[in-house]
């Protein structure tokens, strides 16, 4: 989870520096490359917390702890040219670290979504690719050990609460089978008791507490696999949000982002979370929509079809 968690956002940072070189960027010499990486290294601690204080049922006025995020770009030949820590800017990147993305087929950038450990911390390293698919940096996301350290003891006292609730049901549902065993066995003239009825019962007990926890688990990593889709589809969402209210600072018309409809696509192609993704005017008329099959901008038509909205509509802009 925390791995995906920083491919969503560092995706976001891959796009913006992709479709700055596009533009004419370069990449020896990008004004604002600080600005990003000191964003995405404040998005990703962010998440983290936000993540950590759910799973440990911390109170809201209660800080977590601050775990350290390294964000940087590294050129080819894995030198650091930008860092949102300076003391990294100039250095090298380990080569157990570095993965090299010389293929000019972006095919090979799901191999950069792989994740590497060295020392006590964790790599994510995402290709930048110029207008010519040629490949100039790599995206460098760095998280300690620590992070997920504490991410499997705060599920293991989650799973220990819930052998300890499960045990103690058993228990009292045992003890009055026994003693109900033992009464019919004084009731009988002193006979002893039944085998068979004593293991019924301790099949039946055993069997249904295993269940119980089979289901308890099941639930759990249902409702948080859930959690992580659904924070990552509000993240990809919130992205591309603050984007387009950026280009309505700039007094540009929703009616008029041009190429809004590539823009959805590249994020779709991204995240394999997201099926479909569309953006709607105030009067719920579809403007821009990505799919798998494809793209469109619905201001090149001259009727833009109903398309079903979900059950809680469409984010507002």
């Amino acid at each position: 989870s925390i791995v995906s968690s920083y491919q969503v956002v560092g995706k976001d940072l891959q796009r913006k520096i992709e479709q700055s070189l596009r533009f004419g960027k370069s990449i020896q010499k990008f004004i604002g490359m600080n600005s990003l990486l000191e964003e995405t290294r404040n998005r990703l601690s962010a998440r983290i917390e936000a993540r950590d204080a759910t799973l440990a049922g911390l109170q809201t006025q209660q800080k977590p702890v601050r775990h350290h995020v390294a964000v940087s770009v590294a050129l080819p030949d894995a030198t650091i040219l930008y860092s949102a820590d300076e003391d990294l800017v100039g250095t090298r990147i380990p080569p157990k670290v570095w993965l090299p993305h010389d293929s000019p087929v972006p095919a090979v950038d799901q191999q950069a979504a792989a994740y590497t450990q060295h020392g006590h911390a964790y790599f994510i390293n995402l290709p930048i690719r110029d207008r010519e698919k040629k490949w100039v940096a790599n995206i460098i996301m760095g998280f300690d050990v620590e992070q997920v350290e504490s991410l499997l003891r705060q599920l293991v006292a989650r799973d220990l609460r819930i052998i300890a609730i499960i045990t103690a049901f058993c228990t009292i549902m045992l003890l009055p089978a026994l003693g109900f065993l033992l009464r019919d066995s004084a009731l009988l003239n002193g006979r002893r008791y039944s085998r068979i009825k004593l293991y019924t019962v301790l099949m039946v007990i055993v069997g249904s507490a295993q269940i119980f926890f089979s289901a308890f688990n099941m639930n759990d990593y249902r409702t948080y696999l859930l959690q992580i889709t659904r924070e990552q589809v509000h993240t990809l969402i919130l992205f591309l949000k603050q984007d387009v209210e950026y280009l309505f600072s700039k007094g540009i018309q929703i009616e008029r982002l041009v190429k809004m409809d590539v823009v959805m696509g590249e994020i779709l192609a991204a995240s394999p979370e997201l099926d479909d993704l569309t953006i709607f005017n105030q009067m719920g008329k579809p403007l821009y929509r990505a799919t798998r099959e494809g793209m469109m901008d619905f201001q090149k038509t001259l009727e833009a079809p109903a398309i079903p909205l979900p059950a809680t509509g469409p984010a507002e802009t």
